[in-house]
């Protein structure tokens, strides 16, 4: 790098290291010194016979960087605008700035800019025109509210172009006209950083996704998805975007927050393009979101055709549905060998072992479903169940008796009554005389069923003026019904 590059840089050698100290701006427009000859070097290069040797343009170059208006001036004089032609007494040709006025700041950026500029012209598919990089820098930001430079911005530039070379991204819509005077509006690519509400927004997410689908076929060897996947993936970006570990609710998280994340993000959608799965079961399997619609791998039923035949899942799918799966479950013939090997104890260990399964909460969810359905089996552990817990009840407010009763003479399972009559241990309790009783022998407790359920059948149980109490169900006329309905008896 000579001394009149814009971004000279002084040296020093220490221990046989080169050592480059930052540049300042006189360096960065060739000065070593802040005057020359009693002369500041700020009135020295504003003159425009020293302003394009000292940044290495040409004068249509200059004009370029003139009209891009990253640092916007003019020509100081009545006369404004510089021609389009060079002039001969270009001395006499003064830089005046507007935006930003100090010279100083004006400079900087114009040295880092032009430097930029320079650079990418050495790299193929970076030859930017100076409104072109100035379209970029606009949008990624390259100096900070305070003046400084951005030092994310060369690593979001670099993704950017990495973006635009792996995906061959277009730069503009050529088809459009009509382009607006800067940013994403003139550079229209650069509406991905800008959000949905850039105007050029659809035409550059459709040429994101564009490159993506020839990406994966030109590098995963691939078949050709139809129009319809990338309408699907183009409709669920977001979602997707959360298992690529971006967040849509947080707007410096998204993948479109910065072109580092689209890299990220446009990488793992050509590994989906490649696959073998459809968008519907990847949020299937991953998310906990409604079904996707048109790609749905377990389509729910409708409520009506619910209420008719809840176990009609997934919707029109009879060959897996749960039928299909209580049908199969049904044909299993099991040995009382086999039964008898299956002690509560196993159950638990096997849950615990094979399936990682850890209970929490209070009570114990696993023992509560076994107090619940499977008494006799805990009981025949040694573990005594209350009769108390075989039930479950909920409290009911100002709820009429008559909702809940049925005829005496049928054996229903969910009764309604005061917790007293409800609870068969109450009077003892009351009395004090409850002790805790061996479990009755099979038959011995099915004699009791029989005689209560003909008790229930010669009486009413609760009164009829009851208007606030509990809702009792009796898991085992549930069984009962169960075993009725799977004979075609109920």
């Amino acid at each position: 790098m000579d001394a009149t590059s814009p971004l000279h840089t002084k040296c020093r050698t220490v221990s046989n290291r080169v050592v480059r100290r930052p540049a300042k701006v006189p360096h960065a427009h060739g000065f070593d010194f802040d005057t020359v000859d009693g002369e500041s070097w700020v009135e020295i290069v504003v003159k425009l016979s020293e302003f394009l040797p000292r940044t290495g343009l040409t004068y249509c170059e200059f004009l370029d960087l003139w009209k891009a208006e990253f640092v916007k001036f003019r020509r100081a004089g009545e006369d404004r605008a510089f021609p389009n032609c060079e002039l001969c007494c270009l001395p006499e040709v003064v830089i005046q700035f507007e935006d930003p006025e100090a010279p100083l700041e004006a400079l900087k950026r114009l040295a880092v800019f032009i430097r930029l500029w320079q650079k990418l012209q050495q790299v193929d598919g970076a030859k930017y025109s100076f409104s072109q990089l100035r379209d970029i820098c606009d949008v990624l930001h390259p100096f900070q509210n305070d003046g400084t430079i951005n030092p994310d911005f060369i690593r979001q530039l670099a993704a950017f172009q990495m973006l635009r070379d792996r995906f061959a991204l277009a730069l503009t819509d050529e088809a459009d006209s009509n382009r607006g005077t800067n940013g994403a509006d003139r550079t229209h690519l650069l509406a991905l950083w800008v959000g949905a509400t850039a105007p050029k927004w659809a035409w550059a997410l459709d040429n994101l996704l564009d490159g993506i689908q020839h990406y994966a076929l030109a590098r995963h060897q691939c078949g050709c998805r139809p129009p319809e996947f990338v309408e699907l993936l183009a409709g669920n970006l977001d979602p997707l975007s959360r298992l690529a570990g971006f967040d849509p609710d947080r707007v410096g998280d998204t993948w479109r927050a910065r072109p580092t994340h689209t890299l990220r993000f446009a990488e793992v959608l050509a590994k989906i393009y490649a696959s073998d799965f459809g968008v519907g079961e990847i949020l299937f399997l991953f998310t906990a979101d409604e079904h996707l619609g048109g790609d749905d791998p377990f389509p729910l039923q409708p409520r009506n055709e619910a209420l008719d035949s809840p176990l009609s899942l997934p919707d029109d799918e009879a060959c897996y549905s749960l039928w299909a799966l209580r049908r199969k479950l049904l044909t299993v013939s099991l040995t009382e060998e086999d039964v008898q090997l299956w002690t509560w104890t196993r159950i638990e260990a096997s849950l615990s072992d094979e399936f990682g399964f850890t209970a929490t909460g209070d009570p114990d969810p696993l023992l509560s479903l076994g107090e619940h359905f499977f008494p006799t089996i805990l009981e025949s552990c040694g573990c005594q169940v209350d009769p108390l817990k075989r039930q479950y009840r909920v409290d009911l407010a100002d709820t009429p008796a008559p909702m809940w009763k049925y005829p005496t003479e049928r054996s229903v399972p969910v009764r309604f009554g005061r917790k007293e009559a409800l609870d068969p241990t109450a009077a003892d309790r009351r009395s004090g005389a409850c002790q805790a009783q061996p479990h009755p022998p099979v038959k011995t407790r099915r004699a009791a069923r029989g005689a209560r359920r003909a008790a229930r059948g010669a009486r009413s149980i609760f009164p009829t003026s009851c208007r606030s109490g509990s809702i009792c169900v009796h898991l085992h006329e549930l069984r009962r019904g169960g075993r009725a309905f799977n004979s075609g008896k109920g």
